[in-house]
């Protein structure tokens, strides 16, 4: 099947192909056979989308993905905590990119 995505087919198909890789891997943490039927029936390339297993370094790297998607902003939650105590504080410093982190993008 030759199949023509568009920007929001795109970015819908990444949390699917995301659980279809997740369950071809041999020590899987999760596992959802329906997803995996589903990549392997519309035949798409997944290996593009296997950088989000374990999350990514920047915002832009989900930009990259989406013509059209420019990164406006990117923020750590530790930025937050940092304000809270000692101890988030030291977290975020020697550990900044650790912690959930929000991105906007204007399309």
């Amino acid at each position: 099947m030759n199949l023509k995505l568009g920007d929001v087919q795109t970015t819908a198909l990444i949390p699917l192909a995301i659980k279809a890789n997740e369950t071809k891997r041999k020590n899987a943490r999760i596992t959802d056979n329906k997803a995996v039927e589903i990549i392997d029936a519309l035949g798409v390339d997944t290996a593009q989308y296997d950088k989000f297993m374990s999350g990514t370094d920047s915002g832009q790297e989900i930009a990259d993905l989406v013509p059209g998607f420019r990164l406006t902003q990117e923020h750590s939650f530790n930025e937050e905590m940092r304000k809270y105590s000692i101890r988030a504080k030291l977290f975020a410093t020697l550990l900044p990119k650790l912690n959930d982190r929000w991105a906007t993008f204007e399309w």
